[in-house]
């Protein structure tokens, strides 16, 4: 604890400068990618208010073209400027939240838009590997930085205020800025756009599956799909010629090499753009299963390691009450896809969303953007 209040103390020092009232700083995955949550309200904030503001990104892998965008900053995590805008940015949207460490004053609004929703595996102090008693003391700390969190489901709101040792009435019953696209129609113009980026020209079964820590690495993981025997069942099932599409964790390097009709798609920042043009989902337990939920399209969880992830992390609620179809092996994930019934499909993923008292309804960029626009 002696280095997080060295740390503080040092941060203090950036007390000297003002809060600049129309300046607003951006951060996802802290640094690591211009996406989620926080792009959405960025979007929306620059339609609304253009360069009427002073924006500031969190981002490590500046281009050329982006450092000479009017009105936006870059900055990289963990920076003197990073520090340095943290400390004076009267709006702080992030996906992640801001380190205890800094001192952030009460006139600033700090909203953590969170990076997942729905309400599946287990984090905070639910974790089994979590000291409750120095994790508290963090979050004490933490919630000093943290104005509002966005919630995407009432589920979500009570579990996870629990698992981090904050209040309920933080959290805001406004649904997740990044499924407003899903929930929205888009234009097929713009749908085109992102396939000609993607150079997709069959039809796309993507594979996201969810980040497993010190057994995610190049070295211990790899693919679990039997592509060739998936993509056959998916032309059986549904039609057409498909492709095999797999995006890696960020934090991770990409895992499957040399696999035959599949693309690497880890390389594109903006997931939720992927999951516009995927024709189907596979996935695990990760919450991009609550995202796509919303589409209406396919989507099944293959959990080869169920029981030992189970006894790693758990779940909040049972994998069988999550309403999607569940395998375990190659043979599994074929018969669900042959028996897949898209109306006993639909009928789960709206008793679902009763079920974890779903906020999507489209308008959580809109809603956000309002408390911003009126906060003083």
């Amino acid at each position: 604890m002696f280095s997080f209040y060295f740390k503080r103390t040092l941060l203090k020092l950036f007390l000297v400068f003002p809060v600049k009232p129309r300046k607003i700083f951006f951060s996802s995955y802290e640094g690591q990618l211009i996406a989620c949550n926080p792009k959405y309200i960025y979007d929306e904030m620059k339609k609304r208010f253009g360069n009427n503001r002073v924006y500031i990104w969190d981002y490590n892998k500046v281009t050329e073209k982006q450092i000479n965008e009017e009105n936006i900053i870059f900055v990289k995590h963990n920076s003197v400027k990073y520090i340095y805008h943290v400390m004076t940015s009267k709006i702080l949207i992030t996906n992640t939240g801001i380190s205890p460490c800094f001192p952030l004053r009460k006139t600033q609004l700090s909203i953590n838009t969170w990076h997942g929703a729905g309400c599946y595996k287990k984090v905070g102090k639910d974790l089994s590997s979590t000291d409750i008693k120095s994790y508290k003391k963090y979050c004490c700390y933490m919630e000093k930085n943290i104005t509002y969190y966005l919630s995407g489901c009432g589920a979500w709101t009570k579990v996870f205020s629990e698992a981090v040792f904050s209040s309920p009435e933080k959290f805001l019953a406004v649904g997740s800025p990044r499924i407003d696209i899903l929930l929205n129609r888009v234009s097929d113009e713009y749908k085109k756009k992102i396939k000609e980026k993607l150079t997709l020209k069959n039809r796309l079964v993507l594979y996201a599956p969810t980040y497993r820590g010190d057994r995610d690495t190049p070295e211990k993981a790899s693919c679990p799909i039997d592509v060739e025997r998936l993509l056959a069942a998916m032309k059986q099932k549904f039609g057409g010629d498909w492709i095999f599409g797999y995006r890696c964790h960020y934090a991770t390097a990409s895992h499957f090499k040399n696999i035959n009709n599949s693309i690497d798609l880890s390389w594109y920042e903006e997931m939720q753009d992927i999951l516009m043009v995927s024709d189907s989902l596979i996935s695990d337990y990760s919450s991009v299963i609550w995202d796509y939920s919303f589409t209406g399209k396919p989507c099944f969880l293959y959990c080869y390691d169920l029981e030992r992830y189970t006894d790693e992390r758990d779940f909040y609620l049972p994998i069988k009450r999550w309403h999607f179809p569940i395998s375990k092996n190659m043979d599994e994930l074929i018969r669900d896809i042959e028996s897949f019934d898209a109306v006993l499909f639909e009928k789960g993923m709206q008793q679902h969303h009763e079920e974890l008292d779903s906020y999507e309804h489209g308008d959580a960029t809109e809603k956000v953007v309002n408390i911003i626009s009126n906060y003083r």
